[in-house]
């Protein structure tokens, strides 16, 4: 649950320094938001074929 919270985090904004701590739930949702709007995106590009 880590590794997917950091993952999440990472595409919201966070670094993940050694001295940065935990994302915090704004970097959090916003991963959550960017990562829906990649994956109806690629549902979008699906219908091209």
């Amino acid at each position: 649950m880590r590794d997917i919270t950091r993952m999440l985090a990472g595409l919201g904004g966070f670094l993940g320094c050694s001295g940065d701590g935990g994302p915090g739930v704004k970097t959090d949702w916003q991963g959550y938001t960017k990562l829906l709007h990649y994956m109806e995106a690629a549902e979008a590009l699906n219908g091209f074929k």
